[in-house]
């Protein structure tokens, strides 16, 4: 869990800060994101704004998106997502979720780490 939450902090705080030129990779094995827009576009991306600050950023999507998923190492964004409606009582549980669609950081969702919910995470 605390890699997770470590990946969307590291995320969030890239999107604020202005683009550089090359590509970097969000975690070992995770889809290299594009940092400036030539690149992104090249690499299949959109180059376009994300999060609350408008910040201009690659948007990638990955190819396993809506794959079922107990965990984000399973997933080339690093994240899998619940997708029904968590409440603070499911912590824990047992659950699936579903491979994220795009490198876009941002906005409030569910995470399934070893199979359980790990609760929701909002970045912006």
């Amino acid at each position: 869990m605390r890699h997770i939450l470590l990946l969307l902090v590291t995320l969030g705080l890239a999107a604020c800060n202005p683009a550089e030129s090359g590509p970097t990779a969000t975690a070992s094995n995770a889809t290299v994101i594009p940092k400036d827009e030539q690149t992104c576009r090249a690499e299949g991306g959109t180059w376009r704004p994300v999060c609350m600050m408008g910040t201009l950023a690659c948007v990638i999507e990955h190819k396993d998106a809506g794959k079922t998923c107990r965990d984000g190492d399973e997933c080339q964004s690093r994240q899998c997502r619940y997708e029904g409606k968590e409440r603070p009582d499911m912590d824990g549980r047992t659950a699936t979720g579903k491979c994220h669609a795009t490198s876009d950081p941002c906005g409030c969702f569910t995470l399934v780490e070893d199979g359980k919910i790990m609760g929701t995470l909002c970045a912006d």
